[in-house]
């Protein structure tokens, strides 16, 4: 798959799999994509073919104006439009499964067709596509291994009729990853059977307040009101100043990798952790992960072995982890994972 990934444009033989998922209805958001059965961390949910695609590669720099709402599409966004107008324009029995998508509170037109010939509400199709649209990389392992491309990562947009469906929650229970015109959605976390699928629509901030991250959302015209931000909303103003206070007195003491006070930034984290009032198991901890994370590389840069580990173990714990084992400090000492948390890019 990787290999023909490669190609241009990045068209996979490659067919769809959803059997382990279904499109329901969502309380208070419409439609949502829901498991059929239990899944485990890491199960395969959804395989999905790109109903449409288009890359920076094959782009004409295209520009499409909307004259009711004067705003303009460029680059492959608007090349994806004209691809699938005159897609559904060819084969008219596939609007229904475009047109079913969510496209807000646009009035399409009521008639399907003049003189036999089918209508395309173009207006209709510029609005689906700037609510479901994904901009993505020809390759998510691409992406993560930071490898040079003539290709910038987010030029490349498609649709994806099935995906287009899972709803947004900060405190995700699945990933997407791309190959070609393929999205893969996997389970992050164990999903009892008849539970929504949710992911990032975009990714929350470390030290994201509440109105910031309502602010990034806010061109899909919904507020999330997961646990991460119910938490996030209901902070006092007082705390949310000391934590990140504390935060820029953490990057002071970090400094550089030969010059970190170490025991300092310790004690900071410390302080940061109190400023929380929630359980990292119930509701994850964004500020803490990265700089335990840090201190994880840099304590494993001096092979300080037991720090590597403890500082390791509170990356975990402060994503969300529940993890039982019977010696904290040994390398041997076998472990379970009792609840996975939030899953980053650095922990895969």
């Amino acid at each position: 798959m990787y290999r023909a990934a490669k190609d241009t444009p990045p068209c996979l033989d490659n067919a769809t799999f959803a059997g382990n998922v279904e499109v329901q209805a969502s309380k208070g958001r419409g439609r949502g994509l829901f498991t059929t059965k239990d899944v485990i961390a890491g199960e395969l949910l959804l395989c999905e073919k790109a109903f449409s695609y288009c890359s920076s590669k094959h782009s004409k720099t295209s520009i499409l104006i909307n004259t009711h709402t004067s705003q303009a599409t460029l680059g492959t966004q608007a090349d994806l439009i004209t691809d699938i107008v005159q897609k559904i324009f060819w084969s008219p029995s596939l609007m229904p499964v475009f047109t079913s998508l969510y496209h807000g509170d646009y009035e399409p037109v009521d008639e399907a067709e003049v003189d036999g010939m089918p209508i395309i509400d173009t207006f209709l199709v510029n609005r689906i596509v700037s609510f479901n649209v994904f901009g993505c990389p020809r390759t998510s392992l691409e992406n993560h291994s930071a490898k040079s491309t003539s290709e910038s990562p987010h030029h490349t947009c498609r649709i994806f009729i099935k995906a287009s469906h899972i709803n947004h929650s900060c405190y995700s229970n699945a990933r997407r990853s791309f190959i070609g015109d393929m999205q893969i959605v996997r389970a992050t976390r164990n999903i009892p059977a008849g539970s929504e699928i949710v992911f990032w629509y975009a990714i929350p901030g470390p030290n994201y307040t509440y109105e910031k991250t309502q602010e990034k959302l806010k061109n899909w015209g919904f507020q999330c009101t997961c646990a991460i931000c119910q938490q996030s909303k209901k902070i006092k103003k007082n705390v949310s100043s000391k934590r990140l206070a504390l935060l820029e007195d953490l990057k002071a003491a970090f400094g550089n990798r030969t010059g970190a006070d170490l025991p300092k930034a310790e004690r900071i984290l410390n302080a940061v952790e109190k400023t929380y009032t929630e359980l990292a198991s119930e509701v994850p901890r964004l500020a803490l992960w990265h700089p335990y994370l840090l201190l994880t590389r840099i304590y494993c840069s001096k092979n300080q072995q037991d720090k590597v580990i403890e500082t390791a173990w509170k990356v975990l714990k402060s994503l969300g982890f529940k993890i039982k084992r019977q010696n904290p400090l040994s390398l041997q000492s076998p472990f379970e994972i009792e609840q996975w948390g939030l899953m980053e890019d650095c922990l895969t």
